[in-house]
């Protein structure tokens, strides 16, 4: 379509849903369409009274309801608990602009208290409402401000303003005999191969499968750097994860760590999870960072919506995580509501023909049967197959591979590294670390016990697993179940078994698997790649013995840094199998650093 029809649709999202479901786009439900070819303006309140209306009779009268779980009917009641619009239609909506007023007057008080919800009741006590645009002759509506002095790039007017402010004399406009104005760079300006080293970072950055859009499509580094046509969740990105890199070895330490700290803001604000206490310390450190910036950039790079930021972490705290009030699913859901029109010349009916027809699709398959594949229980493309829940979990693998496998034949000490993994990552046999290291104590009685500690753990999981190590490893193993046969269940004590009689030494090789939702590659297959899928974090508790005290090791929580280089598929007994990521992994030493900026960094 095109920019000169205008079509609003107004969109009721229930927050009583699954986080998995809620602002999903089958429970999204499009309760008015408001046509254009125009913008409805301060009118859009007529189009919206029926809604109002509605919502007003479900919230004091509610519905009679059916319950399909209890089998009986209940009163369904709603409230209305927010809206969320771009800012021009939250100035129609409520009557207040969103636009600055600025006068020259110099504001030294504190910031205003924030109103209680009794204090807000009141002052819209006897509050008039008059739907349509608003009156001149109503003096209740005094909310018709105009934008005055709002400027929003560095130019010469800027220039000047500062010069009459008598602040910033760095960035004073200076005259040149040839009566053209020079213009002094700011410290935050970067030179065209800074700009090059800063689009380079961004087109040669990769991200992991389904995190981001290809950012290095719209990133231009010849014959001038520059970004192009970046969509907003682009920049919702650059913003938190790509920028503090791309600027890190840049700007002046004084201008990126700001800009640093602004995007850490913003990260921690857009988690999944909010600590109320990080709120509380958020509320305080924004206005520390403006602050900054205000020493940083000039007056006119401060409009409202810089503003906003003070109150984000405030909004946050009373309403709860971000994601559940921002724009980016109601983005998502506009796109689908344009590809229903068919026929530019109507779009409206378009739109609500391809609607009703997508309920109809979304109704319909709940009367089917559960193994027919519908739109409620159709697979997502990282989905695993389940695992099987009759064998030991160290069986169980909620996984699958992707594309074809390479046969490998391993050698005997690759196969007993391998299989020592397996033997200790098994849960159902941690008699065997016991019985290992009683075996140790009674071959070394004069070793302190942090001694046999790290011995054992050498044995387990170092890479110098000898064939008679894997020998007592079997033999442990077949004798536990020998005492334990009449005692375990069949099912287990035959697992155990398998377990201790081996792996077979023909394996399978993988390029990539799929585990609990998530997609991994081996490094070698990323190369011609546009995505990232190699990376592998995991933190554990380990015991640490150059601090250890008497005889007792300290535990301490590490985290490792892998990069993914092999993936290998044991086979063993019935049928059973154990798939192994072989890593290259860093936890400690030089080879893992934390610069000036925070940033950890790795050297694999």
């Amino acid at each position: 379509m095109s920019v000169s029809h205008s079509t609003w649709p107004v969109v009721l999202m229930p927050y009583n849903l699954p986080p998995w479901l809620c602002m999903k786009n089958p429970f999204l439900f499009l309760s008015l369409l408001i046509p254009g070819p125009s913008a409805p303006g301060n009118y859009i309140d007529v189009y919206m009274q029926p809604l109002v209306d509605e919502l007003k009779e479900l919230w004091d009268t509610g519905v009679n309801t059916y319950d399909a779980s209890t089998k009986s009917y209940f009163t369904l009641r709603t409230s209305l608990l927010w809206t969320v619009s771009d800012f021009p239609a939250y100035a129609n909506l409520s009557g207040w602009s969103t636009k600055d007023s600025f006068d020259g007057t110099k504001e030294r008080e504190g910031p205003p208290r924030s109103l209680t919800g009794e204090q807000v009741l009141a002052e819209l006590k006897g509050f008039e409402i008059k739907f349509g645009k608003l009156v001149k002759d109503n003096p209740s509506l005094p909310y018709n401000w105009k934008k005055r002095n709002g400027k929003t790039k560095d130019h010469l007017k800027g220039c000047r303003d500062l010069e009459e402010m008598g602040i910033r004399h760095e960035l004073h406009p200076e005259p040149l005999s040839n009566g053209k104005v020079y213009l002094p760079p700011a410290c935050f300006e970067m030179d065209k191969k800074e700009k090059e080293k800063f689009c380079n970072v961004l087109k040669e950055v990769k991200v992991p499968n389904g995190y981001a859009a290809n950012i290095s499509r719209y990133i231009q580094v010849k014959p001038t750097p520059k970004m192009l046509c970046l969509k907003s969740h682009d920049n919702h990105i650059l913003m938190h994860q790509l920028l503090p890199v791309a600027i890190r070895n840049i700007l002046p330490k004084h201008v990126r760590s700001v800009i640093m700290k602004l995007c850490r803001y913003y990260r921690q604000l857009c988690s999944k999870v909010l600590n109320p206490n990080d709120l509380f310390n958020m509320e305080k450190d924004i206005g520390k960072i403006l602050c900054d910036l205000e020493r940083i950039f000039s007056p006119s790079f401060f409009d409202v919506m810089i503003h906003l930021s003070v109150h984000l972490a405030s909004e946050a705290r009373l309403g709860g995580p971000v994601h559940y009030r921002w724009m980016y699913p109601i983005e998502r859901y506009l796109g689908t509501l344009k590809s229903y029109v068919r026929n530019k010349s109507k779009p409206e009916g378009s739109i609500v023909e391809g609607y009703l027809a997508e309920e109809y699709l979304s109704f319909c398959p709940l009367y089917l049967a559960s193994d027919v594949e519908t739109i409620h229980n159709k697979t997502s493309q990282n989905h695993d197959d389940g695992g099987d829940d009759t064998v030991l979990p160290i069986f169980c693998m909620h996984g699958r591979p992707i594309g074809a496998s390479n046969v490998v034949k391993l050698g005997y000490d690759t196969l007993a590294i391998a299989h020592s993994h397996v033997l200790f990552n098994c849960s159902e046999i941690d008699f065997l670390q016991t019985e290992h290291l009683n075996i140790l104590s009674h071959q070394n009685p004069k070793k302190r016990k942090c001694d046999i500690q790290h011995l054992h753990s050498q044995e387990f999981e170092d890479d110098d697993i000898t064939e008679p190590n894997l020998l007592l490893y079997k033999q442990i193993a077949s004798n536990q179940v020998d005492e334990d046969m009449t005692s375990r269940d069949n099912r287990i004590t035959s697992d155990i078994e398998t377990l201790a009689n081996g792996p077979s030494e023909v394996v399978k090789k993988y390029k990539g698997y799929i585990i609990n939702g998530f997609r991994f590659h081996i490094n070698d297959v990323e190369k011609n790649m546009i995505t990232q899928n190699s990376g592998v974090i995991h933190q554990a508790l380990t015991s640490s013995f150059s601090s250890a005290r008497d005889n007792d090791p300290i535990v301490v929580d590490v985290t490792y840094y892998d990069v993914l280089k092999d993936i290998i598929e044991l086979k063993y007994g019935d049928g059973k199998k154990v798939v192994l990521f072989h890593c290259d992994w860093i936890s400690s030493g030089s080879r893992i650093k934390v610069d000036e900026n925070g940033f950890t960094t790795l050297d694999f």
